[in-house]
C-alpha cells in the first residue's frame, strides 16, 4: 500500500512540475517590442486610413505566450475600467506624443483593480497578443494579472 502511494505522490508530483512549466512566463521588456514597423493602410469596408502593423519574427513568436512585462498602467477611460501598460510614465506616454504605437499595451483585466497608482512601475502577467486591426492597440495582454504594485 506505501508503494502504491508513494507511485500516486510521484505522479502527482511530477504532472505538478510539468504543469508549472508550460504556464511560465516569458520575461519581455519594451526594447523588444520595437521589432514592428508599420506601413499607411485604407480600409475599404469604412473608408479609414491607418497604419497597418508588420511584426518582426521576435514579435510573432511571443503571439499567444504568456509574458511578464514591467510598465506604467495608464487609465484609457474617465471612468478607469479601461487600462493601458505603457513604457512611459504618464507625461510622456504615446497619447501625449512621446512615443510609438509600439510603447503602450492594451490590457485585458481578468479582475478589475481597486486601486492604481499612477506613475508608479508594475508588472503584469497575461496572455500576449498581436493585433493586426484598427480597432485595438498593436499590443494587447489578455487575461492581465497585476503581480506588482
Amino acid at each position: 500500500m506505501r508503494l502504491f502511494i508513494s507511485r500516486i505522490m510521484g505522479i502527482v508530483c511530477l504532472l505538478g512540475c510539468l504543469g508549472m512549466q508550460a504556464r511560465a512566463q516569458v520575461a519581455v521588456n519594451w526594447e523588444q517590442l520595437g521589432d514592428i514597423s508599420f506601413a499607411v493602410k485604407n480600409s475599404h469596408s469604412d473608408d479609414m486610413i491607418w497604419n497597418k502593423p508588420k511584426f518582426g519574427d521576435s514579435l510573432k513568436e511571443l503571439d499567444g505566450k504568456q509574458i511578464r512585462i514591467s510598465g506604467y498602467m495608464l487609465p484609457l477611460t474617465v471612468d478607469r475600467k479601461e487600462y493601458i501598460l505603457s513604457r512611459y510614465h504618464f507625461s510622456e506616454c504615446f497619447f501625449c506624443g512621446n512615443g510609438g504605437p509600439e510603447t503602450v499595451m492594451e490590457l485585458k483585466l481578468k479582475q478589475e483593480i481597486k486601486k492604481v497608482v499612477l506613475d508608479h512601475p508594475v508588472d503584469f502577467v497575461g496572455t500576449f497578443r498581436l493585433n493586426k486591426t484598427p480597432y485595438e492597440l498593436v499590443f494587447v495582454l489578455e487575461e492581465a494579472v497585476l503581480v506588482r504594485k
